[in-house]
């Protein structure tokens, strides 16, 4: 339980949180915040961006947790860096992305995979004749993996702040807005594990833009993302 006037410092929509030792980590990307608190809902700490005068993240994007060295990795939309802290909230360095992405997930101490669909993808591998929906970066070392469906509609890609990667259990998921597959992400590639039978993508658009039906329509159709986990879960062996 968390006390209101503690959510006055931590905000109170919590788009995301992961468990930090015995503590909690909560992430408020509407406020843009990031606390961290115990078990009675005592804040810990607040991470600050280690930029010179800026106390607060102004855009918060993703974030996310490797547990192996006990780093947390952060993006605010506005910087194009990703920040690491410890799990006492000490800034520790900054990783610059090799371009701009719309989420991201860490494999490892500073080595990612990117979700770069939609973006101009000419300058990596020097090759843009194929649009790829990841990359793949370890140091200096760039990998585009997995075409992407040339009759998936770019323009339904919402652009909100939600995770579109998962974990399930030690498996990294990711599934792409109003798309029907869900991908596993196995070292530095991704392979389809799972199809929806209808496809999100065509008919939640046939439905949110005719605008004799309603606004709420077209509300799920521009902002709400379908999570992984809710297709990685019904696959046998999951749990």
């Amino acid at each position: 339980m968390i006390p209101k006037d503690i959510t006055l410092r931590t905000g109170s929509f919590f788009t995301s949180y992961c468990p930090i030792g015995e503590n909690l980590l909560l992430v408020d990307r509407y406020s843009s915040s990031l606390s961290c608190i115990s078990d009675s809902g005592e804040i810990l700490w607040s991470l600050i961006p280690p930029s010179p005068g800026i106390d607060k993240y102004g855009n918060l994007g993703s974030v996310d947790v490797d547990y192996q060295s006990e780093e947390i990795y952060v993006v605010d939309r506005l910087l194009l860096k990703i920040d690491v802290f410890n799990f006492k909230g000490a800034y520790l360095r900054s990783v610059e992305p090799p371009m701009a992405f719309f989420d991201f997930s860490v494999l490892g101490r500073d080595e990612f995979v990117y979700d770069v669909t939609g973006k101009y993808q000419k300058n990596i591998n020097g090759s843009d004749s194929t649009q790829m929906r990841y990359l793949f970066h370890k140091g200096e070392h760039l990998k585009l993996a997995s075409p992407l469906d040339a009759e998936f509609d770019l323009d339904a890609i919402p652009l909100n702040a939600f995770n579109r990667f998962c974990r399930v259990g030690d498996d990294l998921m990711h599934r792409m807005p109003f798309e029907n597959v869900s991908y596993r992400i196995i070292d530095g590639d991704a392979y389809p594990l799972l199809e929806l039978e209808f496809s999100v993508n065509s008919q939640f658009n046939k439905v949110a833009l005719d605008k004799g039906i309603n606004d709420n329509a077209g509300y799920i159709y521009k902002n709400e993302i379908p999570y992984p986990r809710e297709v990685a879960l019904l696959h046998e062996g999951f749990g």
